[in-house]
């Protein structure tokens, strides 16, 4: 979500889209059951990784309007959510190139409406998408796949100092969570930092800047004779060298 659209200041304005969504139907329908509620760009297979975050934000929809109701949001004669005289409307954009992620974004919106929001879908050219929306900041409402890294740093996505110089394209500034990620980084032992990253992790899913959907299950298939692989959080191919028979 765009910190800068009007509509997406109120944190529970995110709140309620967060508990609108049916993350749970979403993995058995589309993903075959295939895959783990996310808590965001940290994934399950890292020591930092916060199983707290995971459990927020559950499907709840009469949560969800009561939290818009709240704000002041209130349906008109169409059943979209108006305040102020401004409806709840606004554009989720993705890439044209993933058939997952344009059954993601018909699912999103499906859920969103049924709460009061009217979303419309904008699917752009991948390279478009990410160079002329994502990273410019020149979207209200995004759609697209995070890649996992091997340190848990998240500074390079959410501290405020990203906003000018880095991927934080959201715009989200919180000097709470900037000290969390300055002092992470101080640290060496892994056990400190991973308690100041699942902090950042429960702030960012009480925040939500941006709403997490899930860790889809990759699977891969090798010959039984091949010795030395050793998955990690990275994926199979890192100790590529070491494989053989």
């Amino acid at each position: 979500l765009r910190m800068s659209d009007p509509l997406f200041e109120d944190v529970r304005v995110r709140q309620a889209l967060a508990l609108a969504v049916d993350r749970p139907a979403m993995i058995a329908g589309l993903l075959n059951g295939r895959g783990l509620l996310s808590a965001g760009d940290i994934p399950p297979t890292s020591w930092a990784y916060s199983p707290a975050a995971a459990s927020l934000n559950t499907y709840d929809p009469d949560q969800s309007r009561a939290l818009l109701a709240e704000a002041g949001w209130h349906p008109d004669s169409a059943r979209v959510l108006v305040r102020d005289g401004k409806r709840l409307a606004f554009t989720l954009s993705t890439d044209a190139g993933s058939q997952l992620r344009r059954e993601v974004a018909l699912t999103v919106r499906q859920d969103w409406q049924a709460i009061g929001a009217a979303v419309e879908l904008e699917f752009v050219e991948r390279n478009a998408f990410v160079v002329e929306r994502v990273l410019k900041g020149q979207f209200q409402a995004a759609l697209l796949q995070s890649s996992a890294r091997a340190d848990p740093d998240l500074s390079r996505r959410f501290h405020s100092r990203a906003i000018a110089s880095g991927q934080n394209f959201l715009g989200y500034a919180n000097p709470a969570l900037d000290a969390l990620l300055d002092q992470a980084l101080k640290h060496s032992a892994p056990s400190a930092r991973a308690l100041l990253y699942r902090e950042a992790q429960m702030l960012l899913a009480r925040e939500l800047p941006q709403i997490n959907l899930f860790y889809p299950t990759v699977y891969y298939v090798v010959r039984g004779d091949i010795g030395g692989i050793r998955p990690s959080a990275m994926g199979p191919f890192w100790n590529v060298e070491e494989w053989g028979r």
